[in-house]
């Protein structure tokens, strides 16, 4: 068990972390599948949250990710609201499993913060070849404004640096469908750019 920890002692510090700043930015009350009151706060997780309530009450229809029920007279997709499509779909799949005040937002920051981190060591840990300031600065990427600003409200955008672990640019279907399962806008952008 001690080997275990040793080997994968990064991962576990990389876990501890995301889990504390997770409590310091939603709170340890909001961490639970069940709480909503912290999503209703009149900016986008409200829109995210209500997206998925009404995607998860819904009838199952094709194209899968159709929301006809979400906006009166014209409806949407469940892309549009920026509600985690792959987290949407498995969950509507789960639904006779979860209770009707059910999120998993408080989940996806988790995993998104702990990507984040990951990511920028590994990255970090390339260049430098140093686990000690590839942590070090990985930390950095936590606190970095753009993703401050972003993480919170922007579910599904604050979770776009899983791209950068990309390795060779003809390996991009795999990549783009990691990208459209949460946001379908860097399809763009990496189609023209990269």
């Amino acid at each position: 068990m001690i080997n275990f920890f040793f080997k994968n002692r990064i991962n576990f510090y990389f876990l501890l972390i995301s889990f504390f700043w997770l409590i310091c930015n939603i709170g340890i009350e909001n961490i639970s599948f069940k709480s909503i009151e912290w999503l209703y706060n009149g900016q986008d997780a409200t829109l995210h949250q209500l997206g998925w309530y009404f995607y998860k009450n819904d009838i199952w229809r094709f194209p899968l990710g159709s929301n006809p029920n979400y906006g009166e007279g014209f409806g949407s997709s469940i892309v549009y609201t920026d509600s985690i499509p792959f987290f949407a779909l498995t969950f509507k799949l789960l639904k006779f499993l979860i209770p009707g005040n059910f999120q998993y937002f408080s989940f996806w920051y988790f995993i998104t913060l702990y990507l984040q981190l990951y990511v920028s060591f590994k990255i970090l840990k390339k260049f430098t070849n140093s686990e000690i300031y590839s942590f070090v600065g990985s930390l950095f990427f936590i606190i970095s404004p753009f993703f401050l600003y972003r993480f919170g409200f922007h579910a599904a955008v604050s979770a776009i640096k899983r791209d950068l672990l990309r390795k060779r640019p003809k390996a991009f279907l795999p990549e783009a469908f990691g990208v459209s399962v949460t946001h379908e806008w860097p399809i763009v952008l990496f189609d023209l750019f990269c």
